[in-house]
């Protein structure tokens, strides 16, 4: 019910309030001033998400590259290879709630409640979450993240000029 104008408020300061509801109880609230988006965990997924950071960082920008956890980097030579880049910094979930980013943050695969942590690291500017089990529907919802859908570009290292297809 006070979600309704507590939305309203922030959204008319130009700002969104991120608020996600586990079992009915309120897990995290966070403001949220960047750009957000979210695909799906489709082969064609990871690389649309990538595409998505790469199109929102600025020169000199890093990308975060967000993991659970170790063992899942290492099942993916998608992920080894872009955690492998030099403009890609990685970090597992973990070993690290907060982190710091200096730029467009990827996360793959997080539960609802690594959002709270990962949304609330320093100097993320934009963040794409690859989506696993858990449903996003409210955190979409309250931060009005762009729902990717279609086909990726080819992956390119990070900073490096993409063919667009």
């Amino acid at each position: 019910i006070y979600s309704d104008r507590i939305r309203h408020f922030y959204r008319t300061n130009v700002r969104i309030v991120v608020l996600l509801a586990l079992k009915g109880e309120l897990v995290f609230n966070a403001i949220i001033g960047y750009p957000c988006a979210v695909v799906d965990q489709s082969p064609d997924g990871g690389l649309k998400a990538l595409d998505w950071c790469l199109d929102h960082a600025n020169n000199g920008q890093r990308l975060t590259l967000w993991v659970p956890q170790k063992s899942t980097l290492n099942k993916s030579r998608f992920l080894k290879n872009l955690s492998s880049q030099s403009g890609v910094n990685t970090v597992f979930g973990l070993d690290s709630y907060i982190f710091n980013a200096d730029g467009p943050a990827l996360a793959m695969y997080p539960r609802v409640e690594d959002l709270g942590a990962i949304a609330g690291s320093l100097g993320i500017t934009a963040l794409c979450v690859v989506q696993w089990v858990d449903s996003l529907r409210i955190w979409i919802q309250e931060t009005g993240a762009e729902i990717l859908t279609g086909g990726a570009r080819t992956m390119t290292p990070f900073g490096m000029r993409r063919n667009h297809l």
